[in-house]
This record gives C-alpha cells, sequence and structure tokens, in this order.
C-alpha cells in the first residue's frame, strides 16, 4: 500500500496576487510510485505555474520522502534554514511525523533537511551508494582547502552523481558562480577507510547531516 499523501490548498501568487488552487505533496513514497521520484528530482512536484502571469512558484510545506526499498526517511521543512533540526525536535516533537513512521527503529537513515537541493542531494547519494555524512566532512574540508589556498568561498555545494571514477558537485562560489566540480573517488574512499569506524551509528534517529554537523564531527574527532 502506498504511504503517498497530498492536499489542495489556495496559494496567492507573489508577483500577481492571483489566488488559485494547487496540489501540496504531505509524503512522498517512491518504493509504491516510482514515477513520483522522477518529477520530484525534476522539482515538478515541489513548484506550480501561475495561471494568471505563469511565474513559477515554489511550495515549501513540509514533505516527507518515503523510500522503503533503501530504509530512508527524508524530511523537508523550511523551518530547519531558521533554527538547528535537534532544536524543533524538542520543541515540537515531530510527533504526528513519528506516529506515521511508527516504529522508528526499521530504518536506517532518518534525515532533516530545510531545501529542495538538500533533499535531491540526499537522494542522488543514496542512488550511488554514497554515505550523507562522509560527504559533507568532504565538503568541510573541500571549503577549507579553497578558502586557504585560493582565497576563494564556496557558498554552496552539492553532490550531483558520478562520471567513472569522477564525483560531480554542483559548486557557488562569488568568483564563477555555479559550476560543475569534479572529485576524484579516490578522496571518497580515502574518507571512508579512515574515518568509516568513527562515524555514529544514527539508526532510527531524526538528524540533520549538513556541513554543521560535519564540522562538530571533525571537531571532536581533533579534540
Amino acid at each position: 500500500m502506498s504511504l503517498t499523501q497530498f492536499h489542495r490548498e489556495i496559494h496567492r501568487c507573489p508577483r500577481c496576487t492571483y489566488e488559485q488552487e494547487v496540489v501540496v505533496w504531505d509524503r512522498v513514497d517512491v518504493t509504491a510510485e516510482p514515477d513520483l521520484k522522477e518529477r520530484l528530482l525534476r522539482k515538478q512536484l515541489q513548484t506550480f505555474d501561475c495561471e494568471n502571469c505563469g511565474e513559477t512558484l515554489s511550495v515549501s510545506d513540509g514533505l516527507l520522502y518515503i523510500d522503503q526499498e533503501n530504509s530512508l526517511l527524508i524530511y523537508r521543512h523550511p523551518l530547519f534554514r531558521e533554527a538547528e533540526a535537534e532544536l524543533l525536535v524538542q520543541k515540537d516533537g515531530l510527533d504526528q511525523l513519528n506516529e506515521l513512521v511508527g516504529d522508528l527503529s526499521q530504518w536506517q537513515n532518518l534525515r532533516l533537511v530545510s531545501g529542495d537541493n538538500e533533499l535531491l542531494e540526499k537522494i542522488h547519494l543514496q542512488d550511488n551508494g554514497l554515505d550523507d555524512r562522509l560527504m559533507e566532512i568532504l565538503k568541510v574540508a573541500l571549503k577549507v582547502r579553497y578558502e586557504e589556498e585560493q582565497n576563494n568561498i564556496i557558498e554552496a555545494c552539492f553532490f550531483l552523481g558520478t562520471d567513472g571514477d569522477i564525483l560531480l558537485l554542483q559548486t557557488e562560489t562569488a568568483e564563477k558562480g555555479w559550476y560543475m566540480l569534479e572529485m576524484p573517488w579516490e578522496l571518497y574512499q580515502n574518507a571512508a577507510d579512515t574515518l568509516g569506524s568513527n562515524l555514529p551509528d544514527l539508526s532510527g534517529r531524526w538528524t540533520m547531516i549538513d556541513q554543521r554537523w560535519a564540522a562538530d564531527f571533525i571537531r571532536s574527532m581533533t579534540e
């Protein structure tokens, strides 16, 4: 049985103030309905076009991504941009979400993300058999290297896929804007060999694995 769920609500276009009814997806079960995954990756589930002016607008409500086959749950909510995930969990408890999921121990990965780019990155990592914890650690190291060696700041960086032995990262810097950065597979493998046994077991726990988490992990390893 599919766990997918959506509802309809009225949205006002900020450009022309036109109001229209749109579909808002609450849960997407990609194991039961794989076509929804493709629409999600193309950002067709998260956006709609204004019927009056044609402006493409986003729907930023909470969305639960369910991948039963790979024991993966990802909950996207824009509030995570403003507060640490742990604080929001303590405050609201994510009670309704946990009631829906049931026994959290059966899920290997439970992730909290703040936006669509972070959500899609987690999906791409899962599809390529990569650990999001290692990827965030590598991105922190990459950011430090850019700042020290090139005096350039990486403002955003997202894993997209692979090309042979190369990991492809969509990267944004003030100097270059958005461009594709290539990372040798060997760097990821070295990180897995060196840090793999030290990574914490997060099974059954909602966790936001981002650069802040990675920086805290690196700090704990050096203390």
